[in-house]
């Protein structure tokens, strides 16, 4: 199976008409190469990103808290408009309700 590297170069010789890889990769790529990638703006996908810790675990409640205070940060604001990513920000750093 071809790495995204190849399939991007297949791409860009118009050896392929398209590429389906993540989001936020084929976004970086395409703003350093604006004039040979375009990303649809429609995801068929959201993915959330998610921290594992024992059941019941002391920590949770301050990773619970550090992620959130990176949320409300001025900091991560302007990184996700660095990046063109603006609308793939979360506002809250909720509790997973696990699966019984």
């Amino acid at each position: 199976m071809p790495s995204v590297n190849d399939s991007l170069t297949q791409l860009s010789s118009k050896r392929l008409d398209a590429v389906m890889y993540d989001f936020t990769s084929l976004s970086w790529t395409a703003k350093r190469q604006p004039n040979v990638l375009e990303v649809l703006p429609e995801r068929v996908v959201t993915a959330k990103v998610n921290v594992a810790l024992p059941k019941g675990s002391a920590l949770t409640p301050a990773i619970q808290a550090a992620i959130q205070s990176i949320i409300d940060s001025p900091k991560y604001a302007e990184a996700l408009d660095r990046w063109g990513f603006q609308s793939l920000g979360i506002e809250t750093a909720a509790m997973a309700v696990p699966l019984q």
